[in-house]
């Protein structure tokens, strides 16, 4: 914290900043992953620190200086050496949080402590899988034509995504019961898992994740991947660290290579040659566009100061489900206003005009930055690390079930792929939804504490 106000952004070298920064963050998460998740590696952790990394320091290491790479912004070495100190600083609070509430070399528990006496589970899942389903046919109604014109770029006019939360979210839910049902029934292996498994529940697999694939939806595809395979990992078998491995790093190349090869529409794969697209610094062009975000946030709040919030209440309130707009009427808040738009929709129409026809997503660092400045960076990263690391050491290391928690920590855990390159408030939303279907679930279908005795002849029967 010293260097980041005592270094001269202006003289520094943008390269050996970049390297200095890069070794001490490849350096922190290696000892963070190997002390405090060495027995939990299909982590929050891991596939946040992966693309953080990407979208941080890829950029100065490998292409500031390249003369025929077209950036999005004017940069200076000054914005590059200062956002690079920001966001490594950032990423070391959250370190820090993280490590108060962890302990080093701790092991998984063999077994869940098994409260689920409190939850009628065969019933739970039984509905949630059902209504999934029929949700899951009315996105395929209301939205799916829209999201395979938006993703095949026949045209960029087009609004809808409706029901898509709802689905995500009850997909979700139906994935965290389906899988605790299994293991409550001592289902412990894949085999037994597709023999078991509700058919309700494979069509909403089979429907959702391959149509996902093919239309180039990278973000929706791998949070309900992502959740797939971390509650199976948690409640049927741990995967190998070594398959884990190479599924982050072969995701990484079709996620890449899905940029260009988007939609249905032909593409010209020789063109695509020529123009670089499948160099090294072509395939990691892509994060570039975060880094351009997070040095234009920089500029734009050391010339004009951070919003203090008010980007941020839109997603605030959307934990409450329809609070969001009450609000905005009854205090007649302009929500195109820029001082009330998320940071993405800010940025984007900073640099490329209100008039655009795409958005540019954004910096977790670069939002935090432009919402509370620097004290915010710091605090907000600190915090994510303390509420990660708290749910880590309840769910995985304690094996406590507790419904709400285990969600919680899920709907974290799949967005972590994809949390650097969004604003920080990005999953209330979900974790509001989820509080309150599960609240309404808890009386409307009666998924109370069910007798001990009941629960354990349904587990005999299953």
């Amino acid at each position: 914290m010293v260097s980041y106000f005592t270094v001269d952004f202006a003289v520094a070298g943008v390269f050996p900043t970049a390297v200095l920064c890069s070794v001490i963050f490849l350096g922190a998460a290696y000892l963070f992953l190997r002390n405090r998740r060495r027995h939990y590696f299909l982590s929050f952790e891991l596939f946040f620190f992966f693309v953080f990394f990407l979208v941080t320091y890829t950029f100065p290491l490998m292409a500031f200086n390249e003369d025929d790479l077209l950036l999005l912004v004017d940069i200076s070495p000054y914005l590059v050496n200062k956002a690079v100190y920001l966001s490594t600083l950032g990423f070391m609070s959250y370190l820090l949080g993280a490590t108060l509430l962890s302990k080093p070399h701790q092991e998984e528990r063999d077994e869940w402590k098994f409260n689920f006496e409190k939850y009628d589970l065969p019933k739970a899942a039984y509905l949630f899988n059902r209504i999934t389903s029929v949700f899951v046919l009315l996105f395929f109604l209301v939205d799916g034509a829209t999201l395979v014109m938006r993703y095949s770029n026949e045209t960029t006019e087009v609004t809808g995504g409706y029901i898509l939360p709802y689905v995500r979210v009850l997909f979700i839910i139906s994935t965290v019961l389906e899988f605790s049902r299994l293991s409550w029934s001592q289902v412990a292996t894949l085999r037994d898992t597709l023999q078991s498994v509700s058919l309700f529940y494979l069509f909403n697999i089979v429907s959702l994740l391959p149509f996902f694939l093919v239309i180039g939806y990278r973000s929706e595809f791998l949070v309900l991947a992502l959740t797939v395979f971390v509650v199976y990992a948690m409640f049927i078998k741990p995967i190998n660290k070594g398959l884990i491995l190479i599924l982050v790093v072969a995701g990484f190349w079709v996620m890449a290579l899905l940029k260009f090869f988007r939609g249905f529409n032909d593409v010209d794969v020789n063109e695509l040659q020529g123009e670089g697209a499948f160099t090294m610094i072509g395939i990691f062009s892509e994060f570039y566009i975060p880094s351009s975000t997070l040095y234009e946030f920089v500029f734009y709040v050391d010339a004009n100061g951070p919003t203090y919030g008010t980007n941020t209440l839109l997603h605030v309130l959307a934990f409450v489900p329809f609070l969001q707009s009450l609000v905005v009427k009854l205090f007649g808040i302009d929500v195109s206003a820029p001082a009330y738009q998320t940071s993405s929709d800010f940025i984007s129409n900073y640099i490329l005009g209100e008039d655009r026809s795409w958005g540019l997503g954004t910096h977790v660092i670069g939002d935090l930055y432009y919402t509370f400045g620097f004290s915010g960076v710091v605090i907000a990263m600190f915090v994510m690390g303390i509420i990660v690391s708290y749910l880590t050491e309840r769910i995985i290391y304690r094996k406590q079930f507790n419904l709400v928690s285990v969600l919680f920590f899920i709907v974290l855990t799949s967005q972590s792929f994809f949390f650097s390159r969004v604003e920080f408030f990005r999953p209330v939303r979900d974790l509001g939804l989820i509080f309150f279907i599960m609240l309404i679930a808890r009386f409307a279908m009666h998924l109370r504490k069910a007798p001990v005795v009941e629960q354990a002849e349904q587990k005999e029967e299953g």
